[in-house]
């Protein structure tokens, strides 16, 4: 199985951290935490020799498809596909919502026109475009629940899914049959653990994932799916530990 880090807990000045990250690992940067100028000096040291894949986090924090009031989405969105050319990142993360309000069809009609103007997009800067399964029943912000994230898939076949196992725990998707029905659409996971109620973001093993039952049936399913560990609150020489005792625990 090929694992990444996500920089989700290495934000700022400590991303040099992620300059010593063993070279069979790739990386994963949220793009709205810097600009260019900041990344293309990180990215030139991450990168080095490396021979695992980048991937960028699409913004998720200052943009929102669902929200009708927000104009700048496309700009933004130029520049991050614009960005995973020039450093010919694997691909990219889409988040299709953050919060949302109204009535759920024209919401979603919202979001799929958008959608369409980024994947055009995409195309033109020949970047591979993942949508995340994201929202959550606890909070309100589920706008597509399992059978409207499969119609979603359907509806643009040129993407893949990057499913986020924390989301998908909280909203009480049957991880196993998510792999068993998308198999090789999965090209990447979010890994990380909680409690079911809330996206905590924790360490495999600290929440209540069965994180046994995920790994047998990923080597089975996905094998070629990148796994991206993405914690919110962990140390570099921690970080290691903890992948090499999921590599021994669930041999993978």
């Amino acid at each position: 199985m090929k694992f990444s880090i996500s920089d989700l807990a290495f934000a700022g000045f400590k991303n040099s951290a992620l300059e010593h990250l063993p070279l069979e690992y790739g990386i994963e940067i949220f793009y709205e935490f810097g600009t260019d100028y900041y990344w293309d000096a990180r990215c030139e040291k991450f990168l080095a020799d490396r021979d695992a894949d980048l991937s960028i986090h699409a913004p998720c924090v200052a943009v929102n498809l669902a929200d009708a009031k927000d104009f700048n989405y496309l700009e933004v969105y130029r520049r991050t596909l614009a960005y995973a050319q020039r450093q010919k990142a694997a691909f990219v993360v889409l988040h299709t919502n953050e919060k949302w309000t109204g009535n759920r069809d024209d919401v979603t009609m919202l979001v799929e026109k958008r959608l369409k103007e980024i994947l055009a997009l995409a195309k033109m800067h020949h970047v591979k475009v993942l949508i995340e399964n994201v929202g959550l029943r606890t909070n309100g912000t589920l706008l597509y629940d399992w059978e409207q994230y499969l119609e979603l898939l359907a509806k643009f076949p040129q993407t893949g899914a990057l499913i986020d196992l924390g989301h998908a725990h909280v909203n009480d998707w049957n991880i196993i049959n998510v792999l068993e029905v998308l198999q090789s659409q999965i090209k990447a996971v979010h890994l990380h653990d909680n409690n079911g109620m809330a996206d905590q973001h924790l360490p495999i093993g600290e929440g209540s994932i069965d994180w046994q039952g995920y790994f047998c049936k990923a080597k089975e399913v996905i094998p070629g799916a990148v796994q991206v560990l993405e914690y919110n609150d962990i140390r570099l020489n921690g970080l290691l530990k903890h992948v090499e005792m999921i590599k021994s625990r669930y041999n993978v």
